[in-house]
Formats: structure tokens, C-alpha cells, sequence
């Protein structure tokens, strides 16, 4: 009697081991799948940088302590031939921060997930989900953060009109429970300092 009952426990125990390892298999391969992801869509950025020299100047737009404003900063891109990449590089210089005591909207280990520039004149900016995460909540933080990005963008490319936001690919209803996240977001220049 007891030996039936062994070969069967013992059987239980073999395919929970295979089902085990086969669920580790998965989600190893599903990682090393986004991490290739990643890290190849950061070489493209980088080889198309290198073969520029010449740049171009960029105003972003960042929050003040002092007032409800966004304030110009000049900074300087490489002119790569993607517009994709330049829009990029102007983000990288909105998460650098202020080099003039402005303050720094965006959570600071938001990363550019990728950006995709419709015909239509759509900018589709997929950002990871720390953009969300590290932002302070509350509508004044929303708005810096949302038009810190729109107004830095529209304004240096023209023939970007709008900014749609993804987090890790993906639609969100609000940004942290205040301004409406699914839609996309014209420039605003009445709340730029002039």
C-alpha cells in the first residue's frame, strides 16, 4: 500500500519540479527579450550622435521656486538627420534639471523608453513607469511635469504639434489622479515666462 502511494508523491513531486524550472526558463528568456530591447534601441541613439558634429540650440522649459511659470533654458543638441532622436535629446535635457536654479519637474530615473513621431504631427512619447512613480502627485506637479515636456518639444519642432504620453507602452487615465493622461496634449505658452 505504501509503495503506491510513494511512486505517486514522488511522481506530484517530479512534475512540479518541471512545471518550476519551465516557469523560470520563461521569464528568464522574457527578460533577456526586454533588455535586448533596451539596450538596442540606446546604441541607435548613440551611433547616429556620433556621426554629427554640428548642433543646434533648444530652449526647454522648467518651473520656477519663485512663481507658477515655466522659464527658458538654452541648451545645445547634436542635429542628427531623426527627428525622433533630436525630440530625445531634448528630453535627456529636461531630466538633466536646471543649470539655473529652476526646478527639475521630472522624477529622476525616468527613462525614454522610445519616441515615435506620427505623420499627423503626433509625438508619442513612451516613458517608463517612474515618470508616474517619482511624481509628486497634485495638479501644479502634473502640469509642470506634463507641459515642461509639450512645451519643450512644440515649440522647438514645428512640425510636431502634440505630445501623446505611453507609460511602459502603455495608455494611463490620469497622471497621478488629476489631469487627464489619455489624450494628447497641445502646447500651452501662456504658462511660459517671458
Amino acid at each position: 500500500m505504501k509503495r503506491p502511494f510513494f511512486l505517486f508523491s514522488a511522481g506530484i513531486i517530479f512534475i512540479l519540479i518541471l512545471f518550476f524550472l519551465f516557469f523560470i526558463f520563461v521569464i528568464n528568456k522574457k527578460e533577456k527579450i526586454s533588455e535586448e530591447r533596451t539596450f538596442q534601441q540606446k546604441p541607435a541613439l548613440q551611433q547616429e550622435m556620433m556621426k554629427t558634429e554640428e548642433t543646434i540650440k533648444v530652449l526647454i522649459f522648467l518651473p520656477s521656486p519663485e512663481d507658477e511659470f515655466l522659464h527658458p533654458e538654452e541648451r545645445k543638441i547634436l542635429k542628427t538627420p531623426s527627428l525622433s532622436n533630436q525630440v530625445k535629446q531634448v528630453l535627456l535635457e529636461i531630466f538633466k534639471g536646471s543649470e539655473k536654479g529652476n526646478l527639475n519637474p521630472i522624477p529622476p530615473q525616468t527613462q525614454i523608453r522610445e519616441v515615435y513621431i506620427h505623420k499627423d504631427g503626433t509625438a508619442y512619447l513612451d516613458l517608463s513607469s517612474d515618470f508616474v512613480k517619482g511624481n509628486a502627485g497634485g495638479s501644479s506637479s502634473e502640469i509642470e511635469a506634463i507641459y515642461s515636456i509639450v512645451n519643450s518639444i512644440t515649440f522647438n519642432f514645428p512640425n510636431i504639434k502634440r505630445v501623446h504620453f505611453l507609460i511602459d507602452g502603455m495608455e494611463r487615465e490620469t497622471l497621478k489622479g488629476h489631469l487627464r493622461f489619455d489624450r494628447s496634449f497641445l502646447p500651452n505658452y501662456s504658462i511660459i515666462k517671458e
